[in-house]
């Protein structure tokens, strides 16, 4: 295995501080129903959001990542009760196909595909510490290469830029950017699951505030930190629409039980699309303008898609 070597600036990396204004934006919920609910094995739908689909039925948990470029393939990640460990597979949306990416005698997380398809670039405990790698090839197997290391600290939630040349991430609790061969690490301030913009110019992210979780923007320099939501809810998992002019997350901001949002990209017009006595879990917003979840109606995590009404 090749001697990884990173950028090191001040110690380990380069610190760059959040800085701006942050700016506290108040919003005033209502509810959006415009149409008749949708419901389906216990999962419900506003009016906002249409083309409801179960996509995987009981079975093992399992959790929503990433769509192919292609529109193909779904990266998912299932958990496995008898080795307690979690599995990267990819499934195919037109028959539900799977296949094994990663192998079971280790967890394997938080799996987003490389924009060339080639590849997909996930969290793994396979050296004891959560480590960020790419996988050898777009069908997995034992082989990766890593992109951090250990001695970095505990990395995950990984997400990468449409251009394949930036990887965002966690690292014990803070945001992270790195180049794929490893090199040129810089830190930012604290924050959660980085997502970058379409246009690669802004990274979204949630950071924990007191009891609450808020979503944020930044631009990739850590300048014009903006914070979008300041309801007294936990609000995460927050993605781009694929035009970027949209964002998706999940908040429990209405009720007891957390539930699919979405607004503009500066944090205004909340409409709420799931409803009902059921958790979302987590979200992707695929390329193909559905939105990917993991909802536990039944006591199972199960995945599921829908589609938001009008222009995202």
């Amino acid at each position: 295995m090749k001697t990884m070597k990173f950028s090191i600036v001040v110690a380990l990396a380069t610190l760059v501080t959040f800085s701006g204004c942050v700016k506290h934006q108040k919003r005033t919920f209502t509810p959006t129903k415009i149409a008749k609910p949708i419901v389906l094995h216990n999962v419900s739908v506003t009016g906002s959001a249409e083309a409801l689909k179960r996509l995987t039925v009981g079975g093992p948990h399992e959790k929503a990542l990433s769509l192919s470029p292609d529109k193909k393939w779904l990266l998912i990640e299932t958990y496995k009760v008898k080795s307690q460990n979690h599995i990267i597979q990819k499934m195919r949306l037109s028959n539900g196909l799977k296949m094994l990416l990663t192998p079971e005698n280790s967890s394997s997380v938080d799996a987003v595909w490389n924009p060339n398809q080639k590849s997909f670039i996930f969290a793994t405990n396979r050296m004891q510490h959560y480590s960020i790698v790419e996988s050898m090839g777009a069908n997995g197997g034992a082989g990766v290469r890593f992109i951090t290391k250990s001695a970095l600290g505990k990395a995950d939630n990984p997400d990468i830029s449409s251009d394949g040349k930036r990887v965002a991430f966690t690292v014990d609790g803070n945001i992270a950017i790195v180049n794929p061969n490893g090199m040129n690490l810089v830190m930012f301030g604290s924050g959660y699951r980085p997502k970058f913009s379409p246009n690669n110019k802004y990274i979204l992210y949630t950071q924990k505030v007191g009891d609450y979780r808020h979503i944020y923007t930044m631009r990739t320099d850590g300048q014009e930190v903006i914070q979008l939501t300041s309801e007294r809810a936990k609000e995460y998992a927050a993605n781009w629409s694929p035009s970027g002019k949209k964002i998706a997350f999940v908040s429990n901001r209405v009720g007891n039980y957390k539930h699919i949002f979405i607004m503009d990209r500066d944090g205004s017009n909340v409409t709420q699309l799931t409803d009902g006595q059921f958790n979302i879990t987590s979200l992707e917003w695929g390329n193909d303008g559905y939105i990917y979840f993991s909802a536990d109606s039944g006591g199972n995590q199960d995945i599921w898609r829908l589609k938001p009404k009008g222009k995202n």
